[in-house]
């Protein structure tokens, strides 16, 4: 069983999503043999939704299950 890092990312309405340096860590700790998982509100994201296609050690996470 790999090991797991998640991570919250919220994005407030009328601000740019998630940058450049944010997706290079994600692909760093995936490469390196982690399990990634993202809880955010944004599920409809096409860049998360994405990174959910391309990588099966990626996971998109509703953030109300650890938020509330």
């Amino acid at each position: 069983m790999k090991q797991e890092i998640s991570s919250f990312w919220y994005t407030p309405r009328g601000y740019k999503g998630i940058g450049l340096m944010e997706l290079l860590s994600i692909k760093s700790f995936i490469d390196n043999g982690y399990k990634f998982i993202l809880y955010t509100y944004n599920l409809d994201d096409k860049i998360f939704k994405k990174l959910d296609e391309l990588f099966d050690d990626f996971e998109l996470k509703d953030a109300n299950e650890i938020v509330s």
